[in-house]
């Protein structure tokens, strides 16, 4: 499996949770899910200072990432 193809599973997985966690609280549930999901993603940069601003994290940094995001998104 590539690093792409684990990202998405991850993301998919991510959404499934948190439709099933957020109707306990009557959230919108898919929207809300990928807002989420896209929020803490978008923070996944780092500086360059070759480019001078901030540039997107490899994907398999990206992935670490996330998946320590979604552990610590489950186990509150």
């Amino acid at each position: 499996m590539t690093v792409l193809e684990s990202y998405n599973r991850l993301r998919d997985r991510y959404i499934e949770w948190y439709k099933t966690a957020s109707q306990m609280n009557n959230y919108r549930s898919s929207e809300d899910a990928e807002y989420s999901w896209w929020e803490r993603e978008k923070d996944c940069q780092e500086w360059s200072s070759k480019e001078g601003t901030y540039i997107p994290m490899s994907d398999t940094k990206t992935l670490k990432i996330m998946r320590g995001w979604f552990k610590e998104c489950k186990n509150k």
